[in-house]
């Protein structure tokens, strides 16, 4: 499939559902979040918790995207909010004209063009 002539869509569809991607075990560790291995380790792997931005940051996200959750912004911006970073700003996208099929791909370009008209300014 990942030979460079299927889309993405084309991937997608042939995959199995998402509980299908994992085990029984796998699943059930998850859900006992207080014991499980699993996010001990997503824990450690945590990309914004052991740092604080020194200059603006703008962290700019579709609200209803189907792949990455809103709420991973929520929670990078309440932390960086609770360690006094008020230079960080949370920017949600809610867009009805964006199909809502695939809100993550269609999202893309919106953001993208925000923020370079964000840092067009600093090019003058």
């Amino acid at each position: 499939m990942y030979d460079g002539l299927n889309s993405h869509w084309a991937i997608n569809a042939f995959l199995p559902e998402k509980q299908e991607l994992y085990s029984a075990k796998f699943q059930a560790q998850l859900a006992d979040s207080q014991n499980s291995l699993i996010m001990a380790a997503l824990a450690e792997n945590n990309t914004y918790q052991n740092w604080i931005p020194s200059t603006p940051m703008y962290l700019l996200h579709c609200i209803n995207d189907n792949q990455v959750p809103f709420n991973n912004s929520q929670l990078a911006y309440a932390y960086f909010q609770s360690v006094g970073a008020m230079q960080v700003q949370l920017m949600p996208i809610d867009d009805p004209e964006l199909n809502q099929d695939n809100v993550h791909i269609n999202c893309a370009l919106p953001l993208l063009l925000k923020g370079v008209n964000m840092f067009a300014p600093l090019l003058q």
